[in-house]
């Protein structure tokens, strides 16, 4: 044998070998993956065999859950692995000579990992066939946005598409030789979530709520607590009358702060008790009437 027929004959070698070492070969392998606001996935997947198969594994890049399937054969048996809780098991019986069509559907967890710099979806998928078409798309979270339009996914060959409510990252190949290791990875951010908005209003109003009453508990401890300290975290009725008792040095009959807040005297009365309570008047009973004493410095 020449040495050009030798040079030939292992050049068609290379090119048919992937496919007789798995002894299957797709025609097209489709995966479309949907990134839920909780970061697990729902999956699809599609595979069209270039003849008819009676078994095969299908091995994806994660742990798969919630299998189910659909095929164009009428008697087929799928289920995960017990042994690769990433693998797909198939057992077919052949009805009639025709290429072999399989959707999976199922759910998986641990591909989109939580960072300083936001979200990232990974994802590595081992190819076991040759395959002459492949595609995979993933959708993200419909509030997501990607982090730099330039460098946010990888490989670079992937291009960004929408369905008009979220952002698509679309990766095409053909040829695609059995046993590569085919790497995907997305970098975007998701906008603060209702929860996370409403955890963090929950701890200002906390924050407001332990300040009021180390106020409160200051004034009830040191009695001679200042006006300057004590006015920003009183209402503003109790303002008004603490700013009363200061023009009229601190002291002065209830029936006078009536007249010159111009409130009823039951509403007075209430605001008497509040800051009595408080620790921020004293309340002397004159027979019918109330002589109010402010207990804080004036300054």
């Amino acid at each position: 044998m020449s040495v050009v027929r030798v040079v030939v004959f292992a050049a068609v070698l290379a090119l048919l070998l992937p496919g007789m070492v798995s002894g299957l070969e797709l025609e097209y392998y489709g995966i479309e993956s949907r990134v839920l606001e909780d970061n697990n996935i729902e999956n699809t997947v599609i595979l069209i065999f270039n003849e008819s198969v009676t078994d095969f594994v299908y091995t994806y890049g994660s742990e798969i859950t919630r299998l189910t399937f659909e095929s164009n054969h009428k008697s087929v048996l799928c289920g995960i692995s017990q042994s690769d809780r990433s693998a797909i098991e198939c057992k077919i019986t052949p009805d009639e000579e025709k290429k072999s069509q399989f959707t999976f559907e199922f759910g998986s967890e641990n591909e989109v990992e939580v960072g300083d710099n936001g979200y990232e979806f990974n994802v590595n998928y081992p190819m076991d066939y040759f395959v002459r078409r492949f595609s995979n798309s993933v959708y993200l979270p419909q509030t997501a946005s990607l982090n730099d339009l330039e460098g946010s996914f990888s490989p670079k060959y992937g291009k960004t598409i929408t369905d008009g409510k979220r952002i698509i990252i679309l990766w095409e190949k053909e040829n695609v030789i059995s046993g590569d290791d085919l790497h995907f990875s997305i970098s975007y951010q998701k906008p603060l979530s209702f929860a996370s908005v409403y955890n963090i209003a929950a701890m200002v109003v906390l924050a407001v709520i332990i300040i009021v009453s180390l106020g409160v508990f200051y004034m009830k401890s040191t009695r001679k607590a200042s006006v300057r300290v004590i006015m920003p975290i009183l209402k503003g009725d109790e303002k008004r009358v603490v700013d009363i008792l200061m023009d009229k040095n601190g002291a002065v009959n209830q029936k006078v702060v009536v007249r010159e807040t111009d409130f009823s005297k039951a509403k007075v009365s209430r605001i008497m008790k509040n800051l009595k309570e408080r620790g921020v008047v004293e309340i002397e009973h004159l027979g019918r009437t109330n002589r109010v004493k402010l207990l804080l410095k004036n300054k």
